[in-house]
């Protein structure tokens, strides 16, 4: 083996190992603040269940918040790799309402879950990265000829999150069904579109959402 080829080996050696050590704080991670919540989890914490040191953690991650950032990233694109297939004229706006609809959707059956949730509005950062891989989920079409696309987008995600922190501080006020049907009207009025059944359109989301096995990093969430 020359040493161009050595070398290039051992970078290679040097990335996988530092992707495991990745995903194996991601993991770890994800189920600490399943078990007691983002507040109370310690990066020590985290630490001790990957069984590494500080440097490894802070050459990957700077910060908790970083972690939870790439976490919410990582389930945003799994929940929107589930969503349904959808009439081709309302795609997007039907992708859009799911992936909103699905936090509505897990908060309600997982206290935990809406803990977290509730935590994005909070975060200036994690909710711009979301914002960015929205507005590029496709390259045309309605939402980028929407005028004000971003303000569109917080909108929507403001009156999800309204919703949720609702559901954490008084669940027994928020009825999660009409809660989505709000949802998926709003979508498709800030879109400008006429939805033919939003009580249909939110059935089949809920029946599509009932037989999918969520998980984040491979960890179950219900």
């Amino acid at each position: 083996m020359s040493g161009t080829q050595s070398h290039l080996e051992i970078r290679r050696k040097r990335s996988e190992k530092t992707e495991g050590i990745r995903k194996r704080i991601l993991e770890e991670s994800v189920k600490l603040f399943l078990e007691q919540g983002y507040e109370k989890t310690t990066t020590r914490q985290i630490l001790q269940r990957v069984g590494i040191l500080n440097g490894s953690l802070y050459n990957i991650y700077r910060s908790k918040e970083e972690i939870f950032s790439d976490i919410i990233m990582i389930a945003l694109a799994e929940v929107a790799h589930q969503a349904p297939e959808t009439d081709p004229d309302y795609e997007w706006s039907d992708r859009l309402s799911y992936v909103l609809c699905m936090e509505l959707y897990l908060s309600e059956r997982s206290p935990r879950v809406a803990e977290l949730l509730s935590l994005i509005s909070q975060k200036r950062a994690i909710r711009d990265r979301i914002s960015d891989t929205v507005m590029t989920w496709h390259e045309t079409g309605e939402f980028r000829d929407t005028e004000h696309p971003l303000m569109v987008l917080d909108a929507l995600t403001g009156v999800t999150s309204a919703f949720i922190h609702r559901m954490v501080s008084d669940p027994d006020k928020v009825d999660v069904r009409k809660a989505m049907e709000i949802v998926v009207r709003l979508v498709d009025s800030l879109l400008e579109h006429e939805r033919r059944d939003i009580s249909a359109v939110v059935d089949r989301m809920e029946r599509h959402m009932s037989e999918q096995s969520v998980s984040i990093c491979g960890i179950p969430i219900i």
